[in-house]
């Protein structure tokens, strides 16, 4: 069956039903009056069963081709084009059952972590964490699913994850669930954040030893003894009311 044909399917179940309504009493209608017709001296039990075997045969092929045939089409319609979204994200994803197990990860998660498919899947996602993270994440699980209290799931943090190697990547997190009919799944979607993180920390330090140089400047000597003046070469009336600032120049330079 086409696509077209799937999507009206789906879009009309009513008239769907109908169709199947009407075939069913058709079906109905042909058998009863073919074993009239043909075989008049059936007893009764003899022809309910024919009634009801020949009606099961009719219908039977109307039910595959009208609507499971269909529906199944489209199922793996859809199953095929979620794994091709998530397959060709530029963020790594994974699903994760409620006991923290890894369900299914997607290839951006070996490009941040440097974990293939085959690593992760079935092992606990705390691998993908460092400590103290890693020994807490089951608590984590254990706790929202007691109390139902949100942390992280429906919000974005920032969070250190850990690679494979052992060293730390910054990562932006999202984490959402939906209920299967084999329980809760979580799913995390992870963006690499380290150069955006590396930007905000040199920024961060710009800012501190900005601070400390203006903290600095408001800084003035009032009294000099004899070694200070010799270690900094000036008079003690030169070095009242300088700023530390005066004596290295360049001491903003070595902060930064």
């Amino acid at each position: 069956m086409r696509i077209q044909d799937r999507a009206w399917l789906l879009s009309h179940p009513f008239r769907v039903f109908s169709v199947l309504i009407l075939t069913v009493f058709l079906a109905e209608l042909a058998v009863m009056t073919s074993i009239d017709v043909f075989l008049p001296e059936l007893s009764e039990a003899a022809h309910t069963l024919l009634d009801a075997t020949l009606l099961t045969v009719l219908i039977a092929p109307v039910l595959w081709f009208v609507v499971v045939r269909p529906l199944r089409g489209a199922a793996v319609e859809e199953r095929m084009r979620a794994d091709a979204i998530v397959s060709h994200a530029a963020d790594s994803i994974v699903t994760i059952s409620e006991d923290g197990t890894v369900l299914s990860a997607n290839p951006a998660v070996e490009r941040l972590f440097g974990y293939t498919a085959r690593e992760t899947v079935g092992r606990n996602v705390s691998m993908l964490m460092p400590s103290p993270s890693r020994e807490e994440h089951d608590s984590y699980i254990r706790r929202y699913l007691e109390t139902g209290e949100k942390r992280i799931i429906g919000s974005n943090r920032e969070v250190v994850g850990r690679q494979k190697d052992g060293s730390a990547v910054h990562i932006e997190l999202a984490v959402s669930e939906m209920a299967t009919h084999q329980g809760r799944v979580f799913i995390a979607a992870m963006r690499d954040i380290q150069a955006r993180w590396r930007v905000e920390e040199e920024l961060r330090r710009a800012k501190a030893a900005a601070d400390e140089a203006s903290r600095l400047k408001t800084l003035r000597f009032r009294f000099a003894n004899l070694g200070a003046c010799r270690n900094s070469g000036y008079t003690q009336q030169e070095l009242t009311g300088l700023t530390p600032l005066d004596l290295r120049p360049e001491f903003t330079r070595d902060r930064r």
